[in-house]
């Protein structure tokens, strides 16, 4: 059963509600133990996340490390691979992690691809990335392989080639190529046996999505993400929802936006916006009910920042004059409005 409220507050009133809301839907956890970088690979396996690599302090780096959600902790784990990268693309399938390609600390772009046993705490080289070297791309995770496609070179190429990697086999077979155009810093995530990949720049930056099915070999384009164009943002999935947030737009201007896809309905949603500075190149996972992010470009500084995402939290600004009665607030039973005008002004809105 629903419940309408009208109630008559102050904007003092108003945006300490609504800063107490977004500390619920944002909470600032322990900073990366490794330092500020950008470029990083964020992934979960288990009940743990993962970052690695990224570029820091003056060169690439090669450091792991392991977050524990209940302890809210960092432990470092061995070395990716034998030598530092970043911008390099990464993911987890049957209790594995998997990351490869991006570029050196030279700006040589890299196609060797490792393999992360976290029971051993050991790295192994598997087949290489067969696209030859490139950063900027494009993964996830679907069952038991993993997936990978777009990016850029060194040379100032740009693709829409798109693999499969087979753990078992240590294989990588070509796919359908991505259905949108050749691009770099697109960004994906899986939900319920479907691979979804979109955003990225192709000398625009964009907003698009399109969705795999990897048992037709197909891609379908989806709902576009309803904020600007963009580049180097990221992605999780968790409760069969998918997030994309932050990134830069097509001037380079950090944002800091976070967006709900619901591939059920082929619909976006407006979430909270990320807590932190707006910025570019970080990195996130999705782990339980939420999501992680942190590290990245903020146009003034590298960051090692890091917050968890609970996606039943979320707020959203009203345009005056104030809506009566709304459509669904995010999707969720935790939202406010906030306004835009000074003075006691009253509201109406629905809670579910």
């Amino acid at each position: 059963m629903k419940k309408v409220y009208t109630i008559a507050l102050t904007m003092l009133c108003i945006v300490a509600f609504t800063n107490h809301l977004l500390a619920q839907a944002w909470v600032q956890k322990t900073d990366l133990a490794g330092g500020w970088r950008y470029g990083a690979v964020g992934f979960s396996i288990g009940t743990k996340g993962y970052i690695g690599t990224g570029y820091g302090a003056s060169d690439a780096q090669n450091d792991f490390w392991e977050y524990d959600p209940i302890a809210n902790t960092w432990t470092q784990k061995a070395n990716v691979g034998t030598g530092g990268r970043y911008q390099g693309m990464g993911f987890s399938v049957n209790g594995k992690g998997y990351i490869g390609c991006g570029d050196d600390s030279t700006g040589t772009s890299l196609q060797d691809f490792w393999e992360y046993d976290p029971i051993a705490n050991t790295w192994t080289a598997r087949a290489d990335f067969p696209g030859g070297g490139r950063d900027g791309m494009f993964c996830f995770g679907i069952g038991t392989k993993g997936y990978a496609g777009s990016g850029g070179d060194v040379f100032g190429g740009t693709y829409n080639d798109f693999y499969e990697f087979d753990p078992a086999t240590n294989t990588w077979t070509a796919k359908a190529n991505f259905a949108g155009s050749a691009r770099y810093f697109a960004t994906g995530f899986s939900i319920a046996g479907l691979g979804y990949a979109g955003t990225g720049y192709d000398g625009f930056a964009r907003s698009d999505l399109y969705e795999y099915n990897p048992a037709t070999d197909v891609w379908t384009a989806k709902a576009s993400c309803p904020g600007v164009g963009r580049l180097s943002a990221q992605s999780f999935s968790v409760l069969s929802k998918g997030y994309i947030l932050c990134g830069q737009d097509n001037v380079a201007i950090p944002l800091g936006d976070c967006w709900q896809y619901d591939p059920a309905t082929d619909s976006w949603l407006a979430m909270t916006d990320f807590a932190g500075t707006p910025r570019s190149g970080a990195a996130a996972f999705g782990l339980g009910n939420y999501g992680y992010y942190g590290t990245g470009d903020d146009g003034s500084l590298w960051n090692q920042d890091f917050y968890m995402f609970d996606p039943s939290f979320c707020a959203v600004t009203a345009v005056m004059p104030v809506i009566a009665g709304p459509p669904v607030v995010c999707g969720l039973a935790h939202a406010t409005y906030t306004a835009t005008s000074a003075g006691a002004t009253s509201y109406t809105w629905t809670v579910p």
